[in-house]
């Protein structure tokens, strides 16, 4: 391009040029601009506005593992004292009792484990709400919260709290006794008001229904909460539809195998002499037998059985089935 070529597009206004404007390229001729080659800037996306999500997306090992097993046998094997270890265990201690059962004298011999006792079922529902929110203020790590909880259903002053319990585990002694306070309140009967000569009214249909209802909701909410739960149970002779007798926890009705499909584990304790050593050990079954339920969802753990188990025995499984996924 000459030079007298440069001073004639420098001065000359084109038509269709905006304002005469002109661009130019190094290696290219004087380009006009019209403006219909203009064209109009897009608009900044909008942030979308932050809220809560309805539901989060977590990969296997991103959540903290806990413990969420039913232990049943018979009276006297020694359940009670089995769950208590979870108390010498680090990361599930410390550990709080809600004793349904009245068997709180197994624990209060270790000196170490609280006891909250419940003789009604509403007492036991206000303890789950206690525990939720002791939940909530211990992640957030809200001492002032936790010391104020604490003082207040230890009917102490929180300035007496230098520093607050903090509970990782929850043991309910037992589920069976639960039960029976769930089907209490659905008959209207007041345990402490009730004279022993009064004859109880028999539960119909709809009681049975609603109190299975009531227990599986109590036991999926209590497995909800972030923390080791233990439910302890009693034992009792159920049959296949084969009639074949085998022992299971102590629920009546289908409530017992609808309760042990909430379970991650399933652990069937019992206290066998050997014949011919005559010596004395506890057994926890966790693959199921010809003659009692269990389960185990620990997918490294190929033996059937704990001999003499602790809880550290327990939790040592589940921390290595979190570690495989």
């Amino acid at each position: 391009m000459t030079e007298e070529t440069n001073k004639v597009a420098e001065t000359t206004k084109p038509d269709g040029a905006i304002g005469g404007e002109l661009t130019t390229d190094a290696n290219e001729d004087v380009a006009l601009v019209t403006e219909e080659e203009v064209k109009t800037p897009e608009p900044e996306p909008k942030t979308p506005a932050v809220s809560r999500p309805s539901f989060n997306i977590t990969f296997p090992g991103e959540e903290k593992s806990y413990v969420k097993i039913q232990i049943y046998g018979e009276y006297g094997t020694g359940k009670t004292t089995l769950a208590g270890t979870a108390q010498d265990v680090p990361d599930m201690a410390n550990v709080i009792n809600i004793d349904a059962e009245g068997g709180n004298k197994v624990l209060a011999n270790r000196g170490d484990i609280p006891s909250v006792n419940v003789r009604d079922f509403d007492t036991f529902s206000n303890v789950y709400d206690y525990l939720k929110a002791h939940c909530l203020f211990r992640d957030n790590n809200d001492v002032a919260n936790l010391k104020l909880s604490e003082a207040h259903f230890r009917s102490i002053n929180a300035k007496d709290i230098k520093e607050p319990r903090i509970y990782n585990t929850v043991i309910i002694d037992s589920l069976s006794e639960v039960a029976r306070y769930c089907m209490y309140k659905l008959m209207n009967v007041d345990i402490e008001n009730t004279k022993l000569n009064e004859v109880p009214l028999r539960p119909e249909y709809a009681e049975w229904n609603s109190r299975q209802e009531m227990m599986l909701l109590l036991v999926r909410k209590f497995r909800d909460l972030p923390m080791h739960v233990i439910f302890v149970c009693s034992r009792q002779w159920d049959k296949d539809e084969f009639n074949r007798r085998f022992y299971a926890p102590n629920i009546q009705g289908k409530l017992g195998n609808e309760i042990q499909g909430f379970m991650d584990h399933v652990g069937y304790y019992t206290l066998e002499t050997d014949a011919e050593t005559k010596e004395t050990h506890r057994y926890l079954m966790l693959q199921p037998g010809n003659t009692f339920q269990a389960k185990s969802r620990f997918v490294n753990f190929k033996d059937s059985y704990l001999t003499d188990p602790v809880f550290g025995d327990i939790y040592d499984l589940e921390i290595a089935n979190n570690n495989s996924k």
